[in-house]
């Protein structure tokens, strides 16, 4: 049984620490509440199927696509990030709040960790399963112990509004990771609360996601999606997909399917069969990685030749392109985004403003198409292809 998830876009003006932001926020009709009374069945949500080609030549498509997955597959060896940076604040205690289980929501985490070690600062974590709940009682165990600043993984700012006015009142600064989350007006004179965001460019990875599977199916690509409603960043890679699906005239997206992260293990398998099933020319089926460990086995049940296409170059999905369960990954070096989000609160503690670089319309943390042509050697991950760790060491004045 398929559920029509019905999602509601509004533009939302709050005071957040004294900051208006302004956001597009994407959320499931379906709560939490509901989830988890109902079970698997209303876990899983399902939008229209929206053919996706415009005006133009396929040919023209596949030539356009192949020049940005040709770039996009080379080495990325050039420093967009800052030049300069003010040298380690002294003596401060920062929390890392991951986004839940999954191999991703812990790689950025575990990165901002090494980070905060690096520069000398004391480090707490906090675990959640990936809900809001969870992570307002992080935030709130994270205010109430005093912390300086606080790094949160994938959660926008817009999450927590109770949490960031109460951050600016005892001076905190808060960094999120791979949110989504709009840049603050302006982080000038700033004494606490949301101070900015580090991303790889979202929407950009989306895009080559799709530019791939243009070039991948000569032009004929029908995919399925599989999003989360709960997560901005999704959200962007999913529009930045469709933007380029739509320059194939003779492709399409069949389906956009909702599986919130906290039911991954239990609904993703089941809602990509039941996809395939109804979709039966569908050939690729796009996602994040965490999700796509899921999906496979939904794929597998098919008996159908469907590639799985993602986002983050998870370790396990690197192991699953190797074995030609997984066809691609736009892959990034989510341990980057951990130290660039330390460079952040360093410049917050020093009264400097943000990096815009490290946002993702900055685009300074590089992205990498992999496919099973160009997997790193040894079944190594890939963190990037220069030494972005000793730079930051460099910037803070931090001496091994």
């Amino acid at each position: 049984t398929q559920i029509l998830c019905m999602t509601d876009r509004f533009t939302l003006d709050r005071d957040l620490g004294g900051m208006m932001i302004k956001q597009l926020w994407v959320r499931s009709r379906v709560a939490v509440s509901v989830v988890s009374a109902l079970g698997l069945l209303a876990a899983v949500c399902v939008s229209g199927s929206s053919p996706v080609g415009a005006a133009g030549s396929t040919a023209s498509a596949v030539a356009a696509a192949q020049a940005v997955v040709t770039a996009a597959s080379v080495a990325q060896t050039t420093w967009h990030g800052p030049k300069t940076s003010p040298k380690a604040a002294k003596h401060k205690t920062i929390e890392v709040i991951t986004c839940g289980p999954t191999e991703g929501c812990q790689r950025d985490s575990n990165g901002a960790v090494a980070a905060a070690k690096a520069i000398g600062w004391k480090v707490k974590v906090a675990q959640t399963d990936g809900t809001v709940p969870e992570l307002i009682s992080a935030m709130n165990e994270a205010l109430a112990a005093h912390v300086n600043g606080i790094i949160v993984a994938s959660f926008p700012p817009i999450a927590m509004p109770s949490e960031v006015i109460q951050a600016k009142k005892q001076g905190v600064a808060i960094v999120t990771m791979e949110s989504g989350a709009a840049l603050p007006a302006s982080s000038a004179h700033f004494k606490g609360g949301y101070f900015t965001t580090v991303s790889e460019n979202t929407q950009f990875q989306g895009k080559l996601a799709a530019a791939w599977a243009i070039v991948n199916s000569n032009g004929t690509a029908d995919a399925g999606i599989i999003t989360e409603n709960a997560y901005p960043i999704v959200q962007q890679y999913v529009a930045g997909f469709d933007t380029e699906m739509q320059t194939c005239p003779s492709c399409s997206v069949a389906q956009t399917i909702n599986v919130p992260v906290a039911t991954l293990a239990t609904a993703a398998a089941p809602a990509t069969l039941t996809f395939l099933q109804a979709n039966p020319n569908s050939n690729y089926i796009f996602s994040y990685d965490g999700a796509l460990v899921y999906a496979a086995a939904g794929v597998k049940q098919s008996g159908r030749a469907v590639s799985l296409l993602g986002i983050d170059g998870d370790q396990t999905n690197l192991q699953m392109i190797s074995a030609g369960t997984q066809a691609a990954t736009i892959a990034d070096p989510l341990e980057w985004d951990g130290w660039a989000a330390v460079d952040e609160l360093n410049r917050a503690f020093n009264g400097k403003t943000a990096a815009r670089q490290w946002s993702s319309a900055g685009g300074a943390v590089p992205v990498k198409l992999l496919t099973k042509a160009n997997l790193p050697a040894n079944g190594a991950s890939w963190s990037g292809d220069l030494n972005y760790k000793l730079t930051f060491e460099k910037l803070w004045g931090v001496k091994k």
